[in-house]
């Protein structure tokens, strides 16, 4: 019989895709595997501000050695592109001159994996 347990544990350094964690039992020796998948996703820090200060976007879960470009929405500007967010990459921009006060979509677009996490930010 076997009962339900449940751990924490950080997400491996690792690209998209569907992935296994595995356990074995301190005392048994069993092994027990959970699958899980890893999607890129986009971070923003702060999540509002005027025009001109200073952002951070982190990017997680693309691939190795995947170009990735991170772009403002309007005025449209592209804010760098990296070669590398595979676990996770850091891009520090000042929100662009002529930005309107409002939502705003900070978008990113990786190469292979076709997937384009996105994140707002608030220009007050």
């Amino acid at each position: 019989m076997t009962a339900d347990r449940s751990v924490t544990s950080q997400e491996p350094v690792s690209s998209y895709g569907p992935r296994f964690f595995l356990g074995v039992g301190q005392t048994s020796g069993s092994i027990g595997a959970a699958p899980f998948e890893i999607t890129p996703q986009l971070t923003v820090n702060p999540t509002s501000g005027p025009v001109g200060s200073s952002v951070t976007v982190k990017g997680y879960g693309f691939g190795p050695f995947e170009p990735v470009e991170v772009s403002w929405d309007s005025p449209s500007t592209e804010l760098d592109s990296k070669t590398d967010m595979h676990g996770s990459g850091t891009i520090k921009f000042a929100v662009p001159l002529g930005a309107a006060s409002g939502l705003h979509t900070i978008s990113s677009s990786g190469r292979y994996l076709g997937l384009d996490p996105q994140v707002s930010f608030t220009v007050q």
